[in-house]
């Protein structure tokens, strides 16, 4: 009798760990896939992101932010956008964090650097350290590209316009990716900035752009606000 009570609690703990190793592979990366990342991964006007590290970068910022997650995120995060952690580490796209007992990361990105990120020397010194030379370079994919564009912003809308003819000459996928990203990804937070700072009695009152930017600063999405004046820079939206 003990053996089949024995046999039996084996029995549902073997469907326990399957049932959640189901959901863990399969339905809450396609659950994250078709619910989330592709009502996210195209603007107005048809444009897209498709790489797949594009479209990890993409989702983690609008999931995310600039928090570190866990390994355990980051892989159902990867199985949802087929992306490996070390494929997205080598492209300069994720950084580990922690320790070897606790593995963490985080996009790397300019959030990184905190306030740092809009003093252009800073990010300068990013872009040398992540293995990309602003005046001659060599971008592997969309989010070099962006990183790229966001920091020649920095520098003014002339520069921007210069160096996105410059990089469509070789790169003109990865450009319209890039640009896509940032329209997807500022227009996420200037929504939801936006609710939270529009007055409670409702009607048509929309809340103040350079209040949404405050705000975006204070909560230390710099990278949003760099998109943000990319877009301004090549026309697609924003604070004037």
């Amino acid at each position: 009798m003990r053996m089949l009570q024995n046999t039996r609690k084996s029995s549902r703990r073997r469907v326990h760990f399957q049932r959640r190793g189901v959901l863990n592979d399969h339905v809450y990366p396609a659950t994250i896939r078709g619910g989330i990342i592709e009502a996210i991964a195209e603007v107005e006007g048809g444009k897209t992101v498709n790489s797949h590290e594009g479209v990890f970068y993409t989702a983690y910022k609008v999931l995310f932010g600039n928090r570190t997650l866990s390994a355990n995120d980051i892989i159902l995060l990867n199985l949802a956008t087929f992306t490996r952690p070390e494929e997205l580490k080598k492209a300069g796209v994720l950084k580990e964090t922690g320790s070897k007992s606790k593995k963490e990361f985080t996009l790397y990105g300019v959030d990184t650097l905190g306030k740092k990120a809009l003093d252009p020397k800073e990010f300068q010194k990013f872009l040398y350290a992540k293995g990309l030379n602003p005046l001659e370079p060599e971008p592997r994919n969309s989010i070099d590209v962006l990183q790229l564009l966001e920091y020649y912003a920095l520098l003014g809308r002339s520069k921007v316009e210069e160096e996105i003819e410059r990089l469509r000459k070789r790169w003109a996928v990865e450009v319209e990716e890039a640009l896509t990203m940032a329209k997807l990804i500022s227009d996420y937070y200037a929504a939801v900035y936006g609710q939270i700072l529009t007055p409670p009695w409702g009607g048509k009152a929309k809340a103040d752009e350079r209040k949404i930017e405050a705000e975006l600063e204070k909560d230390g999405h710099f990278e949003v606000l760099l998109m943000r004046r990319l877009l301004r820079s090549v026309g697609g939206g924003g604070m004037l």
